[in-house]
């Protein structure tokens, strides 16, 4: 059924269940953005479709002068996959 959760295993004997809604797995989530607003809606879709699980997930974020230069988010690509082809 379209509203049911889509499961996502987050470890050994551990599964969310994440709303379809809240899923971010639009193709062009990760694509260059060239301005600060176009960053932060970047970070605005990826925490619309993200579960915070700080035991399982983490993020490494470089800033510079006060802004944001890198990062990097660890991530269950296999769960993330599953889920968004469920």
């Amino acid at each position: 059924m379209a509203d049911d959760p889509v499961r996502i295993r987050c470890g050994p004997g551990a599964v969310r269940e994440v709303p379809r809604e809240r899923r971010a797995c639009h193709r062009d989530l990760f694509r260059p953005r060239t301005t600060r607003a176009d960053a932060a809606d970047h970070f605005r879709e990826l925490a619309a479709g993200v579960v915070s699980d700080p035991e399982r997930a983490r993020t490494d974020t470089v800033v510079e002068h006060g802004l944001i230069t890198g990062f990097h988010v660890y991530e269950d690509s296999l769960a993330i996959a599953a889920a968004c082809t469920a």
